[in-house]
């Protein structure tokens, strides 16, 4: 596993900062194009924290969250960062704004997301919580497919489970799977519209693996 700090992308390698204060995180660009002469490229202010970053071909995601409000009115919505290969940012997307608390085991699980570099799509499980007005408390385990471009993020679908994600895979444009402790869900897109099913019930592994059609 790499550190969730830092993360090295064509000859450049980009530094989160976890002493960053509450609502603050710079991320430190350092050009490594002459070995010998390393020397700093730049910084980047984010209004909320990076966790964990993935290298998706020539770009880079941070996953993390940000803050709105403060004290009893204190909103944590989760955030997924897309940077250039120059380490700019080029868009963020919001995740659970209609809840004020949010989490997720990406942030120190580098399994738990996934990305199908083919369609450029990210999985990104998620926890939201809290309580509603009018409701009282409530929990929500989400699952949000995510489409990545060069220089935008555009959110696909959100799912609503019974359990946490654990593992998530992709099969094209159209199809996937998702896996908690006690299902497997098929999430299938048709006529324009996504679907989800729950295809076993059961106590399944702790490991999934995606494996090449070539080993068979």
């Amino acid at each position: 596993r790499f550190s969730p700090w830092k993360v090295f992308i064509n000859t450049r390698v980009l530094v989160a900062d976890p002493d960053a204060t509450f609502n603050l995180n710079r991320i430190s660009a350092i050009d490594l194009s002459d070995p010998a002469n390393p020397s700093e490229a730049g910084e980047i202010s984010l209004a909320g924290n990076i966790d964990q970053f993935f290298v998706l071909k020539e770009n880079l995601l941070g996953f993390g969250s940000t803050y709105f409000g403060s004290g009893l009115n204190l909103q944590t919505y989760g955030t997924i960062n897309l940077f250039s290969p120059t380490g700019s940012e080029q868009d963020v997307l919001l995740l659970g704004t209609d809840f004020p608390s949010y989490s997720t085991a990406a942030s120190w699980d580098d399994q738990i997301a996934h990305v199908d570099a083919s369609i450029n799509r990210l999985f990104l499980p998620y926890t939201n919580y809290g309580f509603l007005d009018g409701i009282g408390f409530m929990t929500k385990q989400r699952l949000t497919l995510a489409d990545v471009d060069t220089d935008r993020l555009e959110e696909e679908i959100t799912f609503d489970f019974q359990e946490p994600v654990s593992r998530s895979l992709g099969f094209g444009e159209n199809l996937a799977l998702a896996f908690s402790n006690s299902y497997v869900y098929l999430l299938r897109k048709g006529e324009g519209r996504w679907r989800s099913t729950s295809l076993v019930g059961a106590i399944l592994p702790q490991a999934v693996y995606e494996l090449p059609d070539s080993i068979f």
